[in-house]
């Protein structure tokens, strides 16, 4: 699969990404939903290098 059909399988909207926090609000996709033991959901964004990159990772195991 080529960049550009990788990232149409996600859904797109403004957020931050979990490992650039300091962009600021940009580009991102939701990747995971975790429970922080302190209560409640927090949602987990990647921006699209981030998908690409997690991509790479995971079909490269």
């Amino acid at each position: 699969m080529d960049r550009q059909h990788i990232l149409e399988l996600y859904d797109w909207d403004a957020g931050i990404c979990f490992r650039h926090p300091g962009k600021g609000e940009v580009r991102t996709a939701h990747v995971k939903t975790i429970r922080p033991a302190a209560g409640g959901i927090q949602d987990i964004r990647a921006c699209e290098p981030c998908v690409l990159s997690m991509n790479e990772d995971r079909t490269a195991e």
